[in-house]
């Protein structure tokens, strides 16, 4: 197999935002605004998918003008790069539908995550596109909390050096789409080591709700080497719930390449804890050899690291030290 790694985004270049799941309806002007502003600070103009503000009674659009504002973001040789608005929960709907052909012919940089896990696996499938995991557009209106996630998004989608992925010194997990002034952070707490070890290999999936989602459909990856799983999940599962489902990761054909662990932080809603994740590791005998770490920079929390799926990485993590490094983005 041969994976597509597509040119880094620069000054100059053009973006388009298009919706696979959420309307951009739900987006209030301040947010759009500052989104704008901050991506032009970069050099980076912004256009819109024509059909992004559509909104139904799920809300989102139908899937047909989904997929046209897909197909044309990758068609327009004037598009460099093309972030979500939002996440979901309706992004499987598309693609059935989608012309993979299109999006081989015209690799670009693509930005999403969380639902929209389910076009990372459907892309890479189909196409072998390495495509990166990071922030909505949305995210982009942040007001307070964004200086760490937009380092790493210049450092993955702007420039082609290998990196060491440093720790946020702060986090939260507050409502800010709600009220961008009331804002709680806290010390952040780096990556925590469940089971030590040192493995450099290329990282798949992202979500584990979408991950499952795909299984058994053709829109998952075959793969046949070993490679790093990095999971996230949102507040919306508690720990039983991420027991069944991580389960049914490790059962899967996949996870006889997974050399690596590397769970990403959890919200405070759902209630998930290290200590909790230690106990299912320790019942976990098929694991009980990998080095396991948890608490990373990335899920649905501020900030969060950018990474590429189907990148090279290099972990390290002993005597309470864990080093990660991205080789090739």
């Amino acid at each position: 197999m041969e994976f597509i790694y597509p040119k880094k985004l620069r000054k100059w270049d053009r973006i388009m935002v298009v919706a696979p799941s959420r309307s951009f309806k739900l987006l209030s002007e301040d947010t759009v605004k500052r989104a704008i502003e901050r991506l032009n600070g970069l050099g980076l103009e912004v256009v819109f998918g024509k059909h992004i503000s559509e909104c139904d009674e799920f809300m989102t659009s139908s899937i047909e003008s989904r997929l046209e504002d897909l197909h044309d973001a990758f068609r327009d040789d004037s598009i460099a790069g093309i972030f979500s608005v939002i996440g979901g929960s309706s992004t499987n709907q598309l693609v059935d539908y989608i012309d993979y052909d299109i999006i081989k012919a015209n690799p670009k940089i693509v930005c999403w995550f969380s639902d929209i896990t389910v076009l990372h696996n459907a892309i890479l499938a189909k196409t072998w596109l390495v495509t990166y995991y990071w922030p909505h557009f949305s995210s982009w209106g942040m007001k307070y909390g964004f200086e760490y996630s937009l380092e790493n998004f210049k450092k993955c989608c702007m420039e082609s050096d290998s990196f060491e992925i440093t720790d946020a010194s702060e986090w939260s997990d507050d409502p800010r789409y709600l009220d961008q002034e009331k804002r709680v952070f806290e010390k952040n707490e780096w990556i925590i080591i469940l089971q030590e070890g040192t493995c450099t290999g290329k990282i798949i999936w992202g979500n584990v709700e979408c991950v499952c989602v795909s299984m058994g459909t053709p829109y998952l990856p075959i793969i046949n080497e070993d490679t790093i799983l990095f999971i996230e999940q949102d507040a919306e599962w508690n720990i039983l719930r991420f027991i069944r489902r991580f389960e049914q990761i490790l059962q899967s054909d996949f996870a006889k390449h997974v050399k690596w662990i590397v769970i990403g932080k959890f919200q405070k809603n759902n209630t998930i804890s290290i200590d909790q994740l230690k106990k299912i590791i320790a019942a976990q005998r098929k694991v009980e050899w990998m080095p396991i770490v948890a608490n990373v920079d990335f899920g649905h929390i501020t900030p969060i690291t950018t990474f590429p799926l189907w990148g090279i990485w290099s972990l390290s993590a002993y005597n309470n030290v864990a080093k990660v490094s991205i080789l090739k983005h």
